[in-house]
């Protein structure tokens, strides 16, 4: 299943501008408006800045991140995945 980290900001995208850059009701929103097809695995701050790190999983997990205008998006892949990544190059 792919899974994708990129860097959002929590005070600016349409989608989270109801909560003011609350962390809390950034984090719920988030879970909440999370399409089917995107499982939103992990949410981390960036100390001092009014942006978090997002990981999401699933066939929509992508299009959900630009959705929630993120940048720095890049498919994250498991061990054994990049294994055989590097055995067929």
């Amino acid at each position: 299943m792919p899974h994708w980290e990129a860097i959002i900001p929590t005070s600016s995208p349409a989608i989270l501008e109801a909560s003011n850059g609350d962390p809390h009701r950034v984090r719920e929103t988030i879970m909440a408006e999370a399409p089917g097809g995107a499982n939103v695995r992990s949410i981390s701050w960036v100390s001092g800045k009014d942006e978090a790190r997002i990981t999401v999983e699933g066939p929509a997990a992508q299009d959900y991140l630009k959705t929630l205008e993120a940048r720095d998006i890049v498919e994250l892949v498991t061990t054994g995945e990049r294994k055989d990544q590097r055995s067929s190059s």
